[in-house]
This record gives structure tokens, C-alpha cells and sequence, in this order.
């Protein structure tokens, strides 16, 4: 029987400023004895901004809306 492994690893960093301004730094790691054998293991990062809008003062007269926060991403 051909037999395979893999394993991955996560590292997640949050930071948030004044509860209105967030940052995420995402890294992973995969490793597959499927890869090539000089290639076992690929790094896939990742950052994610976001803005908390209804945190903000000007928000406070939208009384129907209880939460709203802007967010984008980019990764690998």
C-alpha cells in the first residue's frame, strides 16, 4: 500500500486599535510528502485589514444599523 502524510501549521496575530481599526497577520504552513522531496513544505501568508464603522461618532445617529465593519484581505 503507498502511504502519505501531511501536516500543517497556523500562526494567527491579531491587533486592534481603539476597537475601530483591526489587523490580522496570518502565516501557514503545509508540508505533504505528496511535494516534491527538495519542496516538502510552502509558506502561505496572508494580512487583513478592517474598520469597525460603527465604533465611530458619526455612526452613533444610524440607529437602525447596530454593527458595521469594512474588512479586505490578501493571501496566498
Amino acid at each position: 500500500a503507498l502511504e502519505w502524510g501531511i501536516i500543517s501549521y497556523l500562526l494567527r496575530t491579531n491587533y486592534s486599535f481603539k476597537s475601530k481599526y483591526l489587523l490580522t497577520f496570518t502565516g501557514r504552513i503545509d508540508g505533504s510528502s505528496k511535494f516534491g522531496i527538495n519542496n516538502r513544505y510552502a509558506f502561505f501568508p496572508s494580512v487583513a485589514m478592517g474598520w469597525n464603522i460603527s465604533e465611530e461618532s458619526f455612526m452613533q445617529s444610524f440607529k437602525k444599523i447596530d454593527y458595521l465593519k469594512l474588512r479586505a484581505s490578501y493571501g496566498t
